[in-house]
């Protein structure tokens, strides 16, 4: 769905000029709650005092050999979150404290070779293969990749509150602040189409959505020719409308509620952009997809942060509240509204990140919550087009059996291989688990992803047939997805998701919900007898109750039939931070087997 095409919007003769936009836009009138800003003003105090860290050569180029991310990362960030955080204190206080360290770590970022993360190197134009940052010049141009463009959006930020301080420093400070993001942000965004647009027709992902809503604010706020601030809104369009068009009708986000900030969220902060860059002449905030889109995020939650945690995403999540809310409001979802209510209520802190920092100018201006109404969570969700099914018995997330199960394919977005897979918890408590993602490597999205333990099917609640699990690749995939509205009873046909090779003639999964009972029937016909092995992901070591009964975690008593041999290993959860996940340091495998050619069985959980 192409929204802006379809109906037939174009910023032609929209945009506000760049004179007009400053005297009308609230954000060079930028307003703060007091109560917001303590904690703000502390981190600024603490930064005084913190060295801006020197980022070597030898730690970009580390990534290459040892695949790790983080050292180099967490540098950047260091340097990029110490100016968004120095700008708002300034502009809070108006004393001058913070703005010598401020344009200090600024001056740090302007004098980087690139902006682009080393592990994005492909979304590099000028050398994609180089193990140290291109050389530049007029013909070879920067390339925008999430960590360039989230540098830019703050760098602009902070133009923005302090360009008289900065004028007072020296001119030349203002000029290699405009100088540097037009040659490392708005020229590269237009003069080419990166790989990340959707523009040669590919599928896109939320790097569409965070880098867009950064070059925006960035034009919004720094970019003086009208021609320019059109074309960049008018490209803005198209690559927003490349977005949506591989998006299902239900707004599901098969990157998961980890990534719906990064995708959804900034989707939305992207139209808020373009709305207050042509004062109001461009809104689609009434559309149905866009809605759908937002909803997302608590129809996924199941308790307080706990969200359904399928692909590459972490079971807590902590979306932005004051953003849930202006997203609610904007597109009339009463849902989104309260549910973001009651994540704000009470609370005054507000979480910086200097990829979103118009964000950022607008949660610290929005009043605290004082009262929120409990929400009240749907008890059954379908979304056909991601294809997962979400029941629970009550309303309150806090009580009652919650399942969640998904089909759909083995190459969605951050795809791990786990058509089939199904979650249960109790009383807002995990029960069965999905176990989440891992910390980000180059082999995490490299030709070695399938090879880390968290991506594969063994280690998803799935059976394995001689060992043999789900394959990668969008052929490998659910049918026959039926959800019965009356009974909430999902079925999905697992037999394509498995290698041909094995032989699995038919394969039904059926589950559901009902009278605070998880029943989950599996329906197998092979061509020939195999060793038949469902693996279950567990936070603890059951106990055995009896043949054919185990005690999980947090009350859940599983029944199963007794012909099939149980047993559980520890699992050594390398590469994750299992404690910050699970509370745990380690998580149990179950496994429950049995030789057979056809299988008919039941695992009911109560």
């Amino acid at each position: 769905m192409r929204i802006f095409k379809e109906r037939g919007i174009t910023a032609t003769g929209k945009v506000l000029s760049y004179d007009e936009f400053m005297r009308t836009t609230y954000l060079n009138k930028q307003k703060f709650v007091d109560e917001r800003m303590p904690e703000i003003i502390k981190k600024a105090e603490d930064y005084l005092a913190e060295e801006i860290p020197i980022i070597p050569l030898s730690t970009y180029i580390s990534f290459f050999t040892t695949g790790s991310r983080q050292p180099y990362v967490d540098l950047q960030n260091v340097r990029r979150n110490m100016v968004l955080t120095l700008s708002i204190a300034e502009a809070y206080e108006k004393q001058g404290r913070f703005i010598s360290k401020l344009e200090d770590a600024i001056w740090a970022i302007l004098e980087e070779t690139t902006w682009v993360m080393h592990a994005h190197r492909g979304h590099n134009p000028g050398n994609p293969t180089a193990m140290v940052p291109p050389v530049y010049n007029e013909t070879d141009l920067h390339g925008v990749d999430l960590v360039s463009a989230g540098t830019g959006a703050v760098l602009a930020a902070a133009l923005l509150l302090h360009r008289d301080a900065f004028n007072e420093l020296s001119p030349i400070f203002v000029e290699r602040m405009e100088y540097e993001l037009e040659k490392k942000i708005i020229k590269p965004f237009i003069s080419f189409h990166h790989s990340w647009s959707g523009a040669y027709g590919e599928k896109c992902n939320n790097w569409v959505t965070y880098c867009v809503e950064s070059v925006l604010f960035v034009t919004a706020v720094v970019e003086k020719r009208q021609n320019v601030r059109e074309f960049v809104v008018n490209r803005a369009l198209d690559y927003l409308d490349n977005y949506t068009h591989w998006m299902p009708d239900d707004g599901g986000c098969d990157e998961g509620p980890g990534y719906w900030s990064g995708a959804a969220a900034s989707y939305f902060t992207a139209l808020e952009t373009i709305y207050d860059m042509t004062g109001g002449a461009i809104d689609v905030f009434d559309h149905e997809l866009i809605r759908n889109m937002g909803e997302f995020i608590y129809k996924f939650n199941i308790h307080e942060r706990r969200y359904i945690n399928f692909a590459d995403c972490s079971p807590n999540v902590s979306p932005n509240a004051e953003l849930v809310i202006r997203y609610g409001e904007r597109c009339g979802s009463e849902g989104m509204v309260a549910y973001g209510k009651m994540l704000a209520k009470g609370e005054t802190a507000i979480k910086l990140n200097y990829r979103n920092p118009y964000r950022a100018l607008k949660d610290v201006a929005t009043p605290i919550v004082t009262e929120a109404e409990t929400t009240k969570a749907a008890l059954n969700v379908w979304l056909p087009d991601l294809k997962v099914m979400v029941s629970r018995d009550s309303e309150d997330t806090s009580k009652g059996m919650f399942l969640a199960i998904k089909g759909g394919h083995n190459k969605q977005s951050h795809n791990h291989n786990d058509v089939g897979s199904y979650i249960i918890y109790k009383n807002g408590q995990p029960a069965i688990i999905d176990p989440g993602n891992v910390t980000y490597t180059k082999d995490v999205f490299g030709p070695n992803r399938y090879t880390i333990w968290v991506m594969q099917s063994h280690y998803h609640n799935l059976p394995a047939f001689d060992e043999m699990g789900e394959p990668n690749g969008p052929v490998y995939t659910s049918t026959r997805e039926s959800y019965d509205s009356d009974t909430h009873k999902l079925t999905l046909g697992l037999e394509r998701a498995y290698d041909r090779r094995i032989g699995v003639k038919e394969y039904t999964r059926g589950a559901v919900l009902k009278d605070g009972v998880v029943t989950v029937s599996e329906d197998i016909a092979l061509e020939e007898e195999r060793e038949i092995d469902f693996r279950l992901m567990t936070l603890t070591e059951p106990e055995k109750l009896q043949d054919g009964r185990l005690e999980l975690r947090n009350g859940v008593t599983l029944t199963y039939d007794a012909r099939l041999e149980y047993s559980a290993e520890e699992v050594d959860p390398v590469g994750m931070n299992c404690t910050a996940h699970w509370g745990v340091e380690k998580l149990y495998r179950l496994h429950f087997k049995i030789r057979a050619k056809d299988l008919k069985c039941e695992f009911i959980y109560s």
